[in-house]
């Protein structure tokens, strides 16, 4: 029964916080990109490429995002089912980061990259932050 509970109180949890932060990540990406596009010149990196600057041909590419989402809608749906908290938690930061870079492609014909770390030259921005912690999350489900 106690354990029941616990379970309960981890689902109210993240309904009542975890999907208005994952949601939350998305604006905030989208709002950034706007940002640094209009305030400074374009200071951005556009990536026409896939993840990681992989060169693909765009059919290829969407392709793949096409299954890659398949594939979490599949495990958010299970997870849902199964009131998993790392899964559907996974899945929505993977699904909001992923449509904040669907929305870059179709509008800007890539995904706007913003932040970069030095001495590393990777650029990446928000949404690839949400669906890094989505997968995260996701290992954890299997662990």
């Amino acid at each position: 029964m106690n354990k029941v509970r616990i379970s309960d109180e981890k689902e109210k949890w993240w309904y009542k916080k975890g999907i208005p932060a994952a949601a939350g990540i998305f604006i905030l990406d989208r709002l950034l990109k706007e940002y640094f596009i209009s305030r400074l010149n374009g200071f951005v990196l556009i990536n026409s490429n896939f993840a990681f600057q992989i060169p693909l041909p765009r059919p290829m590419a969407y392709v793949g995002i096409a299954l890659a989402l398949a594939w979490i809608g599949m495990v958010l749906a299970s997870s849902v089912r199964t009131r998993s908290v790392y899964g559907t938690a996974g899945s929505l930061f993977v699904l909001f980061g992923a449509a904040s870079n669907l929305w870059d492609r179709f509008a800007y014909g890539g995904v706007i990259d913003y932040l970069s770390v030095a001495p590393v030259p990777a650029w990446f921005n928000l949404a690839d932050v949400s669906i890094g912690a989505g997968i995260i999350f996701l290992f954890l489900l299997v662990l």
